[in-house]
């Protein structure tokens, strides 16, 4: 099972690393948000035939009234720390331009954070 929200590469990566019957919930493609053109389609993509994969695209808009659930799910392994979360952070709300635009390019891991304060 794979989670994809950037594409491009990592999509291909995952298409070659999944086991057979595998499955890819596509939800999104940040690598190609501020392209001027559309993206080649993985070089890979028959291998979704040859392994016989399952990719779906998935937008959280259809699926709110499992909100609940998922909460009940994640939060208790949130406050436990079991389940956690790779975030980076740019000090400084003066360097907010420059911290969209490094997510954009891919120089964070997890979410990208600006600090304002101390």
């Amino acid at each position: 099972m794979y989670v994809d929200n950037v594409g491009g590469d990592h999509l291909e990566g995952a298409i070659d690393s999944l086991r057979e019957y595998g499955r890819i919930a596509w939800v999104g493609a940040i690598s190609m948000y501020n392209g001027d053109r559309s993206p080649a389609a993985p070089r890979n993509l028959f291998e979704v035939v040859h392994k016989s994969l399952r990719l779906e695209g998935v937008l959280v808009r259809n699926h709110t009234n499992l909100q609940d659930e998922l909460e009940d799910f994640v939060v208790p392994h949130l406050r436990s720390g079991r389940v956690g979360t790779d975030t980076t952070v740019v000090q400084g709300f003066d360097r907010t331009v420059e911290a969209f635009l490094g997510m954009l390019h891919g120089e964070n891991l997890g979410k990208m954070l600006v600090r304002t304060t101390g």
